[in-house]
């Protein structure tokens, strides 16, 4: 039996007892509770320490700053490298994890207008916070695809290019999409400069790809499948390459080590 409100009657006629109002020491109370025994509330509080406060010295020390706490991961820049990357996944992934738990808990509907629409809303919030934590967490001009490694620079060839009022298939031939030249021209556009434009495109892009997948997939399956089926777009679409090495210049990677292309301008 859930707890009456004031002012209920009992199935007898008689008044049910009033239940007094929570002072604000308690509701305090409760939320402290929530977080030290739920697993929601322990999530919560572990993804603000890792995203708030270990990921921003983790950046900091990527970035050069001193650090005596990481002075033995700033001598090795790969491992610190790939531990600031970790930290920036976890950042994003982790309100993930707790919207899927908060989503486990939601009660079972038996309206199919109101199935479809929780399918449509729960997907939808999924494809938000991805997009939004990937631009917030994880984003960043200091990538792997920030260097000039495989075939990024067909990319920043043709943003040049477009830069320059070129058109892609009139000015010069390329193999790939108009589109798909467009949009990492966009990404430099709003990054100010070439580094992480393709990251940076994409997850906006992504977002409207979730949506989407969310709208068709409301009435076709239940809420778990189309969210599962978001988060895998947004995995395959968005590139997932993370902090690479801090260096001042552009360079390429030459048998796995970086050489440094000198400015002969």
């Amino acid at each position: 039996m859930g707890r009456r409100r004031n002012g209920d009657v009992m199935p007898d006629g008689t008044a049910a007892a009033a239940t007094p109002a929570r002072s604000p020491a308690g509701r305090v109370l409760a939320i402290l509770r929530f977080i030290a025994m739920d697993r929601v509330g322990i999530l919560g509080l572990f993804w603000l320490l890792v995203a708030f406060v270990v990921r921003p010295a983790l950046m900091a020390a990527h970035a050069g700053a001193p650090s005596p706490m990481l002075a033995g991961l700033a001598s090795d820049p790969a491992s610190l490298a790939r531990l600031v990357g970790t930290v920036q996944w976890l950042s994003m992934m982790l309100p993930i994890g707790i919207a899927a738990i908060v989503h486990l808990r939601l009660p079972a509907l038996t309206d199919a207008a109101a199935i479809a629409r929780r399918a449509f809303l729960m997907s939808a919030v999924y494809a938000g916070l991805l997009c939004v934590g990937y631009l917030v967490f994880v984003w960043t001009p200091v990538t792997y695809l920030s260097m000039i490694t495989r075939d990024s620079f067909i990319f920043f060839d043709a943003i040049y290019r477009i830069g320059l009022g070129e058109r892609p298939h009139v000015d010069f031939p390329t193999a790939l999409g108009a589109a798909t030249l467009y949009l990492p021209w966009l990404g430099s556009v709003m990054s100010g400069g070439y580094a992480g434009a393709i990251e940076l495109i994409s997850a906006p892009i992504t977002l409207f790809m979730g949506l989407a997948c969310a709208y068709a997939g409301m009435r076709r399956f239940p809420g778990g499948v189309t969210a599962a089926l978001v988060v895998l777009i947004f995995l395959v679409a968005v590139p997932t390459a993370l902090l690479g090495l801090w260096y001042d210049d552009t360079h390429t990677i030459v048998d796995g080590r970086p050489v440094v292309l000198a400015d002969t301008s």
